[in-house]
């Protein structure tokens, strides 16, 4: 998989990176009946589970900026990716 072509500037840190974020994405279309932080807690409970680990689920307003700084158009090209590589697989 080739680098997401984010709109972010800088080289800050953070708990939702880009591909984390995109994975929250994927995941929140696989259980469109959950509200982001349920989704959020069935992806990170694994890194929770682990003796010693301080990890919590992202919170609701974390969510929503992280999808902003990620931004419209690299969410467009990852999903328009995933659909081509689908359809090639399938022929």
């Amino acid at each position: 998989m080739r680098p997401l072509p984010c709109t972010m500037s800088g080289t800050a840190v953070r708990k939702l990176s880009a591909h984390v974020v995109v994975y929250l994405l994927i995941a929140l279309c696989l259980y469109p009946d959950d509200d982001y932080e349920e989704v959020a807690e069935k992806l990170t409970s694994m890194p929770a589970s682990m003796p010693g680990a301080r990890w919590e689920a992202p919170t609701r307003g974390a969510i929503t900026q992280a999808r902003q700084r990620l931004g419209f158009e690299t969410v467009r090209e990852v999903f328009r990716s995933q659909k081509d590589r689908l359809r090639e697989a399938g022929r």
